[in-house]
Formats: structure tokens, C-alpha cells, sequence
């Protein structure tokens, strides 16, 4: 193995295969299904500037939105209640000798989201003209009879304020109107506002699904009367969900997109300030319909709201970095993560692609750092993390709390031998192969907009081996397609660039000095 390999094999525990176990099969207990929070669901729009042999900016590689398209196949949710918690640990040796802990949180239900109560839905289409046909076949096929649909296009404000059944609501009914004035973004949705604000709106499960490519551009389209708009919708519990162009947005070098009409912070934010989701629809015919049935299926039958989880460190530690979670909040010894609202994730396992990849669930990472010198020993267990969970439950109504605690064996700030990271869980390990694969795309972009492309060449060497390692003991679509898209970006970056590798590379890794 050369000295690239070793430098990020030692340090961030990528070998996996080093723990022993496993025969390349999924666990027997997938088939439970992840538990979800709203936000970003993919990276559609990086990896289709990567497809067309361009390197993005850094800001268009979403944290959330990778860890949305990763199913991980936890332990069985067997914990008898609606919400099962299951923290993973790995302790590898820093490439100077310190120490790096970091603790997985994911969490999965046995729930039957069929089960889960629910309203008739009252959705607000927000459509420009040319994805009109296609939004509308889904919805008006998709949705049942008790549902109610109203549409705001660009052919003219079409609002039934009154919301239809949607198989009454026809394509030559929606295009009527006087289309002799564009429709701003701004206009659209305050003509969706009026909708939600409609006396009787409050009856159903009420969301706008916006699509914003094709409306006119308006000074009004401004990040902060967005923003002003986007808090009225949170006042009436109506989030946006926002479907973008995946071919929109930021790029690096050489990469060109159509403008939207308003900027990607801009829309990121309509979903962020009303709890929606956001998604980047691809080129391909069938993605957009996997998008909303994606969103039609799992974001309106709660399994809980309210859901707070606080992660505590035992002595000895202090919370480092966190990665994968929107919302959380570090305050001294803990991180927390609020979540108004809880989804039943489309993916029962890694291998159900049925709908893509997107919206899996991913879960969320907390590094652990010691706070001083290495105590105990090899053989000295010591609690690394105490877990705080509840929530209100969907089925019981009832306000529900649980507590565990994460313990490591090798004693707080202790290494596990050298080349011979630990796992808490080694048939679990998926996830930190997640975040390295992550931490690898991530620095290799920044890398090359950096113009230090003979560095980001380096990455793809690094993580090879690892990748091979795993790719034997756990095949799995999620991190081949990870390591495919590490590939690619490659072969973007040496498309121009001629320096050599260094043999020592200043990564920004948070679990290693290289």
C-alpha cells in the first residue's frame, strides 16, 4: 500500500474490512425503515454538473442532502416504540498518533406507515408552463378522491381557491386564463398563499410543491421578501417543497445552467423556513416523477412531531464537529436536534431503488474529542454518550422519552491497535464509509477550485483500497455509486490538470492530519 493510502487508512478508519465478520449480505433485519427529517433529499444537481464532465463549487455538494441518499441498514427496531434509536461508534488513530471518535445516530421504526393517521391532502402546485403536463398526470393520477388540488401557473393565475378533486381538475382547465402578463415567482406564490390562507384549508394535510424554473424574474424575488413570504406559509403549518432543475444553480469550472428565478440560497430557504423538502430533478424523463411520488408517499403522515434528540457527552469528552443534521444545535457537552416533523423513509433497504436513491434517511454524526489526556486503558470500558429522545407519537398522541447510553471499551481518548480501527458494530459500519466517501468528495472539490488540482488528483488513490475492501464484504449500491461519482470527478479534474500527486497532502479531513 503507497503512503497516500496509508496516511488515510490509519487515520479515518476507512478499513473496514479489518474488523472481521460479515459474508457481502444485507443484514437480516432490513426491511425497517428509516426515519426521516425534511430537507435537502439528494445531491441531483452536483452530481449532474459532475456527468457533464464539470467540477462544481464546493457549495453545490449539500452534507444533508448526500446523507438523504443513503439507506443504512440498521439493527432491527425492536425497541418498542414508534422511534428506535441506534448510535454506532468507531475509534480509529489520528496519522499523529492522536486519537478520532466519532458516533453514528440513526434512527428506523417498525411503523407500518400505512397505519399512521392522516387528513385528506390539500396540495398547492406552484408549476411554470413547461413542466405543467408532467406535474399534473402525477398528482392527478397519484391522488385519491378526498384530496384536493390547486394549481398556480404560469399561462395565467389559475387559482381554485376552493381546491378540486384532481381528476377534475383538467389540463385545458389549468391553461385558461389571461396569459398575456408573465407570472413572477413572487406572484405565484402569493397567489398560493391566498390558497392556504382559504377558510376550510386547515381541514386537510395542506403543502405547496413549487416548481420554480420558468416564472419571470421580478424585483420582488429578492432573498428577503422570500423569506417574509416563506414565514407566513410556517404561520399555517404549510410547508414549501421545492423541485429544482438539477441542471440549475452554482458550478465551477466550465459548468453552465439556465438562471433560475430566484437564487438556490433563496429556495433552499423556502423550504428550510417552512420545514419542506427540496429536491434536484435530473435531465432524465422519469426523475421528476420519482421526485413527487417520492414526496407524495412519505411527507404527509407524520410519525411524530416534536421530536427532540440531545446527545450528551460522558467526562472525558467535549462534542467536535457534526455532520448530516440541519438543525442541530451545540451547547456545551450536547448537541441537539429539533425536528417538527418525522417521516417513515420511502427505502426499506439499501437495495430498494425503486423510487432512486433520494430521501433514504442517512442519519447524522457527532465527533467526540477528549478533553485532555488519554484515561483509562485498553481494556477499560468508559461511556462515551448519553441519548435523550422524545417526541409526541402519531399513534398514541402520547408525549414519549427514552434513554441510552454509548460506551466504547477502549477507555476515553484510548486507541485500538494501529491499522486496526474499532467498531462498535462492524456489520453496521456503513455509515462511516458514508461520511469518509463525503469528507473524500468534499475535499477533493474544494481541492480543485482551489486550483491545487495535483492534491485533488490524490484523493481517488487514497480511498481505492478502502473502497475495494468494503465493496467485498458489503456490496452496496449506495457507496459504489459514492465511489463512481469519486471516479468521474477525477477524470473531470485531469481533463486539465498536469501536476503530479504530492506525496503529502494538507487535508482538511476532520478525522486525521495528513
Amino acid at each position: 500500500m503507497d503512503r497516500l493510502s496509508k496516511l488515510l487508512y490509519g487515520a479515518c478508519g476507512l478499513a473496514l474490512a479489518s474488523c472481521g465478520g460479515g459474508d457481502g449480505s444485507l443484514p437480516p433485519e432490513a426491511g425497517f425503515h428509516s426515519v426521516v427529517q425534511s430537507g435537502p433529499q439528494d445531491i441531483g444537481e452536483y452530481r449532474s454538473i459532475v456527468a457533464a464532465g464539470h467540477v462544481p463549487a464546493p457549495s453545490v455538494l449539500d452534507e444533508n442532502g448526500f446523507f438523504a441518499e443513503h439507506e443504512i441498514d440498521l439493527p432491527a427496531a425492536d425497541c418498542g416504540l414508534s422511534i428506535c434509536v441506534h448510535p454506532l461508534l468507531a475509534v480509529a488513530p489520528r496519522f499523529d498518533g492522536g486519537n478520532w471518535t466519532m458516533a453514528f445516530v440513526g434512527m428506523n421504526t417498525a411503523v407500518d406507515a400505512s397505519t399512521l393517521p392522516t387528513k385528506p391532502r390539500h396540495i398547492v402546485a406552484v408549476v411554470a408552463g413547461g413542466a405543467l403536463a408532467s406535474v399534473q398526470y402525477v398528482l392527478t393520477t397519484t391522488l385519491t378522491g378526498e384530496d384536493r388540488l390547486s394549481l398556480i401557473s404560469d399561462g395565467g393565475r389559475v387559482t381554485p381557491l376552493e381546491g378540486l378533486p384532481p381528476r377534475q381538475l383538467t389540463l385545458e382547465r389549468a391553461i385558461q386564463g389571461d396569459s398575456t402578463s408573465p407570472l413572477s415567482l413572487y406572484s405565484a406564490l402569493a397567489d398560493a398563499l391566498a390558497v392556504v390562507q382559504r377558510p376550510g384549508f386547515e381541514e386537510y394535510e395542506g403543502r405547496v410543491l413549487l416548481f420554480p424554473s420558468g416564472f419571470s424574474q421580478s424585483g420582488l424575488d429578492a432573498p428577503e421578501y422570500l423569506a417574509d413570504l416563506a414565514l407566513e406559509f410556517a404561520r399555517h403549518e404549510t410547508p414549501i417543497s421545492v423541485f429544482r432543475s438539477a441542471s440549475a444553480g452554482s458550478s465551477g469550472a466550465g459548468a453552465t445552467a439556465p438562471p433560475e428565478p430566484a437564487s438556490p440560497s433563496s429556495l433552499a430557504a423556502l423550504a428550510d423556513i417552512t420545514t419542506g423538502n427540496s429536491y434536484s430533478v435530473g435531465g432524465k424523463g422519469n426523475d421528476l416523477s420519482q421526485a413527487l411520488k417520492l414526496e407524495l408517499q412519505t411527507s404527509f403522515a407524520p410519525l411524530a412531531r416534536n421530536l427532540q434528540l440531545t446527545l450528551t457527552a460522558a467526562l472525558g469528552y467535549r462534542i467536535g464537529r457534526v455532520y448530516g443534521a440541519p438543525n442541530v444545535r451545540v451547547a456545551g457537552q450536547s448537541a441537539v436536534l429539533s425536528s417538527p416533523a418525522s417521516y417513515v423513509g420511502a427505502r426499506s433497504a439499501a437495495s430498494d431503488t425503486q423510487l432512486g436513491r433520494r430521501g433514504g434517511g442517512g442519519g447524522w454524526f457527532v465527533e467526540l474529542l477528549a478533553d485532555g489526556s488519554a484515561t483509562g486503558t485498553i481494556h477499560s470500558p468508559a461511556d462515551a454518550l448519553q441519548l435523550d429522545l422524545q417526541y409526541d407519537d402519531a399513534l398514541s398522541g402520547e408525549r414519549v422519552r427514552s434513554t441510552q447510553q454509548l460506551q466504547t471499551p477502549l477507555g476515553v481518548g484510548q486507541n485500538p491497535p494501529p491499522q486496526q480501527p474499532y467498531f462498535s458494530d462492524a456489520a453496521h459500519g456503513k455509515p462511516f464509509m458514508m461520511l469518509n466517501l463525503y469528507l473524500a468528495l468534499s475535499t477533493m472539490t474544494q481541492l480543485a477550485n482551489q486550483n491545487e488540482c495535483g492534491s485533488a488528483r490524490g484523493i481517488g488513490p487514497m480511498m481505492q483500497d478502502a473502497w475495494q475492501m468494503f465493496s467485498q464484504m458489503f456490496p452496496d449500491p449506495d457507496i459504489s455509486a459514492d465511489f463512481g461519482l469519486l471516479e468521474q470527478l477525477t477524470r473531470n479534474i485531469e481533463q486539465t490538470c498536469r501536476e503530479p500527486i504530492p506525496k503529502v497532502i494538507d487535508v482538511p479531513f476532520s478525522c486525521g492530519f495528513m
